[in-house]
């Protein structure tokens, strides 16, 4: 929440005004007093004239992160460069004219051709000053981010949030918010961020940290000269001579083989124009056959700069990667294929390994139980596999991680791959690359998927799921927690959705929506709103291709509730008596009453935003009103009859919930808090909990108490309510408790403690929608 909308600070009395009705009495002798640990905002109160409002915040544990790539052995005359770069840290560069706002971090763009050796550069400089910088180094790649279908920085910041010790339950709700806590965080450090293969410079603006000890090197293709407002020194990469040229493919070849075949060697170096990508390419096909002759290297790298591509730069780096790709044998070069299929650019080794499989290597069929290897001996293989691809200049290596990775276990190692590499890696060489690779990316896939179901487990373990995943049932439980379930799902929802675009593309429409449905813990908590009717919009599309009206039925509910939540009441109208007609025809009756109880919310809804409409005369809206409040009622009653024969506890207790709310709208706030009180119990019974709900219910029982003037346990149960909601992180749905304790204070009277808790509530809202 921004400084102009704080709320009184804690401990000032609020003073309220009129006469209030019902208040709860004080027994002599009991105090109210703040103590323990609390999260999020607190009301105390003891009546109505003593209201006290706290927003408690609390940083992130400290955690140094280290996320950089591992440093090149190979970088040869980049000592001017570098030299730059020093003076760019001490604020000695004399070539730099742009102004340095004071307080802020060190901005440096390396920019020059593609493959000319930005990243290697910048992330050798700064392993080499690694001491400068003792909270440590994040890092982000920014060229390919729409592989992810995502432009926004908010999956970078979130992620670096995690990295930074920030739990999941204690994520800001909104973008901004999630920025501004980045901010805040990296004030007081000294880290260092790269930002490797920017394209814009919109991209790199709110991935600035704040501290004056940080520093930000960026590697771009094009100078990003806008940057100078932020006193950026922009320096160029050049490529390199003849001379260091040779030093690369004598340095990785060795010098014997250019001693030997000097004009081959001339050659190559010609080809590649003095771009260390192309360079390093070919010297590693050379490194890994001692047995070629240059001459025969520089024979089949006949260079010509293709006039389609984007840059020289590309075009010879693609030339020079596709020859690296052709020189592998063939175990490497289909592993290189399959991980180019993947889609997402960084890989751990269970992925690898799940994507390889032992096909890489087929045992001979008559191959004898001593010679057959162990799996030991294959992930041996494959990680020596992995380092021929790296000499090749096809991967690079990261960091050992102790993240959770795709997988559910500790990740460990890292590839990734960047763009140029994927493009060439995806062109098949083979009739059967294309069957192969989506073979891989199934297998992947459900790997995922299998991930993805036991952090569902863990989030909405009440969930019904009347259909089987092609591959068979779920593993074992991994997630000792919600919050760990949920931490997984925010780091890697955006790869899980990239999943299931990918496998609607092969044709694996079953598979696909089970990905957008394993989502569904993530939506609810942490909403995402336009990124999950992108996601819903995918699996209503696979349900349809699968043919199944089932997995139809329930995409079409969650798009209902998508624009319900978008205040779009007619196409949420319009999805959910889609869903209906579905559940209708299958005859089923649990699936039609939950849509009824949809319809139910959003007529709800709908009398709601009536009563404070401006669009209509007073009695259009009045009448409008009504029928809304009828139509909530009828939906009510049908699905409570269904729930009570089918003995459906939880969406029993949902139901008295709604009933509850269709009470407190009309005014019936007595019998509101009746039938409120009856779904908590009811909730708090259930052998499979849902604390999602129970909370939500809590929220209402404490607006209901507002109503009534009995603001002490208005007071006690929002409280709670925020507490419970924070604790799943359900940072989404805190906007509705923040509303409630809103209408509480402007009861009290205390209308800047309304004005500002109101505001955070719609700042809240509009971020989601």
């Amino acid at each position: 929440m921004s400084p102009a909308r704080t709320p009184p600070a804690p401990g000032r009395p609020v003073q309220g005004g009129g006469t209030p009705r019902n208040i709860d009495p004080v027994p002599a002798g009991i105090t109210n007093t703040l103590s323990g640990t609390a999260h999020g905002p607190v009301i105390q109160a003891s009546r109505i004239d003593t209201v006290t409002v706290h927003h408690n915040h609390h940083s992130a544990a400290p955690v140094i992160p280290w996320q950089l790539p591992l440093a090149v052995r190979t970088l040869v005359n980049r000592v001017d460069t570098r030299a730059s770069l020093d003076r760019a840290l001490l604020g000695e560069d004399e070539h730099h004219t742009g102004t340095r706002p004071a307080g802020t971090p060190v901005v440096v763009v390396l920019h020059g051709p593609a493959g000319v050796g930005t990243t290697a550069l910048a992330v050798r400089w700064l392993h080499d000053h690694a001491d400068r910088y003792p909270d440590g180094a994040l890092y982000a790649h920014l060229g390919d981010r729409p592989v992810l279908g995502v432009s926004d920085p908010e999956p970078v910041v979130t992620g670096w949030l995690l990295d930074l010790g920030v739990q999941a339950v204690d994520l800001p709700p909104t973008p901004d918010q999630r920025l501004a806590r980045y901010r805040s965080l990296t004030r007081t450090r000294a880290l260092t961020v790269l930002l490797d293969d920017v394209r814009d410079t919109t991209h790199v603006v709110p991935l600035l940290p704040t501290g004056p000890e940080c520093v930000v090197v960026v590697t771009a293709r094009t100078p990003l000269s806008s940057l100078r407002q932020f006193g950026a020194h922009l320096l160029h990469v050049s490529p390199l001579n003849a001379q260091h040229s040779l030093a690369i493919l004598s340095e990785i070849t060795g010098a014997d083989r250019i001693d030997d075949a000097p004009e081959a060697a001339t050659s190559l170096v010609r080809a590649c124009g003095g771009i260390p990508r192309a360079l390093i390419a070919l010297a590693g096909i050379a490194a890994s056959d001692p047995t070629l002759p240059l001459t025969a290297l520089a024979t089949r790298y006949q260079h010509r700069p293709s006039t389609t591509s984007t840059s020289p730069g590309d075009s010879t780096v693609l030339h020079a990667l596709a020859q690296a790709r052709d020189g592998l044998r063939p175990p490497e070069r289909r592993l290189f294929g399959i991980l180019a299929a993947l889609p997402h650019r960084e890989y751990d080794l269970a992925t690898i390994e799940t994507a390889a499989l032992t096909d890489l290597h087929p045992e001979p069929h008559d191959a004898s139980p001593a010679s057959v290897r162990s799996p030991g001996e294959r992930a041996g293989d494959i990680t020596d596999m992995l380092n021929q691809l790296g000499q090749a200049g096809l991967l690079t290596s990261h960091p050992v991680s102790d993240a959770v990775g795709l997988d559910g276990t500790i990740s460990g190692a890292r590839w990734a791959m960047d763009h140029l590499a994927r493009d060439t890696g995806r062109t098949p060489t083979r009739v059967e690359d294309g069957q192969e690779r989506a073979a891989a990316v199934v297998r992947v896939a459900d790997l995922v998927w299998r991930v993805l179901h036991d952090a569902d487990r863990a989030v909405t373990g009440y969930r019904r799921h009347p259909h089987r995943h092609p591959s068979g049932p779920p593993g074992p439980e991994l997630f000792g927690d919600r919050g760990q379930a949920l931490t997984w799902l925010e780091t890697h929802g955006r790869t899980v959705g990239a999943y299931a675009y990918t496998l609607v593309d092969l044709g694996q429409h079953e598979r696909a929506w089970h990905m957008v449905d394993g989502l569904w813990p993530l939506f609810l908590h942490l909403k995402h709103y336009a990124w999950r009717t992108d996601m819903h919009s995918c699996g209503l599309a696979a349900a349809q291709a699968w043919g199944d009206p089932e997995a139809q039925a329930e995409m079409r509910k969650r798009l209902g509730m998508d624009a319900r939540s978008a205040g779009r009441h007619d196409d949420a109208e319009r999805e959910f008596h889609a869903a209906l007609a579905l559940r209708e025809s299958l005859a089923d009756r649990r699936g039609v009453a939950d849509v009824r109880m949809m319809l139910a919310r959003l007529h709800i809804d709908i009398a709601e935003h009536t009563d404070h409409s401006d669009g209509h005369p007073p009695a259009q809206a009045r009448q409008r009103r009504t029928e809304a409040l009828r139509r909530a009622e009828h939906e009510l009653l049908l699905a409570l009859q269904v729930y009570r024969d089918t003995g459906a506890r939880r969406e029993l207790a949902l139901t008295l919930h709604l009933l509850g709310e269709h009470a407190g709208t009309q005014g019936a706030h007595e019998e509101a808090l009746g039938l409120l009180k009856s779904a908590a119990t009811r909730f708090n019974a259930l052998t499979n909990p849902d604390p999602y709900n129970a909370a939500r219910t809590h929220a209402a029982i404490g607006r209901t108490f507002t109503r009534l003037g009995r603001y002490r346990l208005a007071t006690q149960h929002l409280t709670e309510a925020w507490q419970r909601l924070r604790e799943l992180g359900s940072a989404g749905e805190q906007a509705r408790v923040l509303t409630y304790q809103a209408e509480l204070a402007a009861a009290t009277g205390d209308l800047a403690t309304h004005d500002a808790l109101l505001a955070e509530a719609q700042e809240r809202r509009d971020a989601h929608s």
